[in-house]
């Protein structure tokens, strides 16, 4: 969520300060690792019941 959020104000900054529509560098890697993180954690959740915390 912090990940995509920074990637979003990114790309609004570039947008308006650019004028065009940019992706940069840095933050789109991180955001798609982010996303593949993210995807892999809720898959293993829903299979793997040793991923679900107990409580």
């Amino acid at each position: 969520m912090i990940i995509t959020t920074f990637f979003i104000l990114e790309v609004i900054a570039d947008l308006i300060a650019c004028g065009e529509f940019r992706l940069d560098p840095f933050w789109t890697p991180l955001f798609v690792m982010g996303v593949v993180f993210f995807l892999m954690m809720r898959v293993l959740k829903k299979k793997m019941r040793c991923v679900r915390a107990k409580g």
